[in-house]
């Protein structure tokens, strides 16, 4: 057996039992030297009796110290683990944000291959005898905890951007209710996100998590850029109703720079499957330009 505290940084009070230490040290009595005429009418005291005395003295310090102690160790909360706490079987989910921010691209590496990446090296670091589960924000789905850790990798490993909007809040409490009914001593959810504000406040303003949860270890991994280049397309405008065989057709694209400093980007008007015209554009901080593309309509 073990312990360990659920509130560890209250064991600071254990620094009080040095008071009553300190007290005793000031009031100490001190031997004073008084001249006397006779020994006449002095008392003759037992060395036995200050020797009791000096006892009893140190175990009411004793007990004082112990006192504090005992209460600041309460406070804590400790609680009794098993042997197998400390190295024991771990139960873990890792929850990965699929959201189209995901996409954002640093040196030819979107985000959601960094989450990818960072997710796999969770579920590396489990072993044999470990249960874990793999959920995507847009599909946690039912889920549920499994030994199959190779699985799990080879499916982390699989994963894909979604189409649909994900929904981190429903992931989240999904991977908390697996975690409840784990009985494993150690029980970890892991969140692999960028940290976008549209996918996270939800997440932070609706998870209320249980008292049985605080025994749960949430880990955060933010694949965020550090400077990410944020140029948005806030409208799109088509100049004509209706193609017609042979005519041109014009796009146009309102492009938006949130970035606090100057950017460049490509824009692209693709039809179908095939890109049929590209520009590159270079946007000052805050500025916004609209782009025209144009092409013919086939028959």
């Amino acid at each position: 057996m073990g312990v360990t505290f659920l509130s560890p940084l209250l064991l600071a009070g254990l620094l009080a039992a040095a008071v009553p230490v300190v007290l005793h040290l000031i009031q100490r009595r001190q031997a004073k030297l008084l001249p006397i005429g006779t020994l006449r009418f002095l008392r003759q005291v037992p060395a036995r009796t200050i020797r009791k005395r000096r006892l009893e003295e140190y175990l009411l310090l004793a007990a004082r110290t112990l006192l504090l102690v005992f209460l600041a160790l309460g406070a804590a909360h400790p609680v009794l683990t098993s042997a197998a706490a400390a190295g024991g079987a771990t139960a873990a989910v890792v929850v990965l944000d699929d959201s189209w921010s995901m996409e954002y691209r640093v040196a030819g590496v979107t985000r959601f291959q960094e989450g990818v990446e960072a997710s796999l090296a969770v579920l590396r670091t489990l072993s044999p005898g470990d249960r874990a589960a793999f959920l995507l924000a847009s599909d946690p789905g039912p889920g549920s905890l499994t030994n199959d850790l190779h699985g799990l990798r080879r499916r982390a490993g699989a994963a894909r951007p979604a189409a649909v909007a994900p929904d981190l809040l429903a992931a989240c409490r999904r991977g908390l209710s697996l975690l409840r009914e784990a009985r494993e001593p150690n029980r970890e959810l892991v969140l692999v996100t960028d940290l976008q504000r549209r996918a996270v406040e939800p997440l932070v303003r609706g998870l209320e998590p249980e008292e049985e949860d605080r025994e749960i270890r949430v880990v955060l991994v933010d694949v965020g850029a550090d400077d990410p280049r944020d140029i948005a397309v806030t409208r799109v405008t088509c100049g004509a109703g209706v193609a017609v065989a042979g005519e041109p057709i014009r796009v146009s694209a309102t492009l938006r720079n949130f970035s606090p400093e100057g950017s460049a980007a490509r824009v692209s008007l693709v039809l179908g499957e095939e890109k049929v015209e590209e520009r590159r554009v270079t946007l000052k901080a805050g500025e916004t330009l609209t782009v025209s593309l144009r092409s013919t309509a086939d028959v």
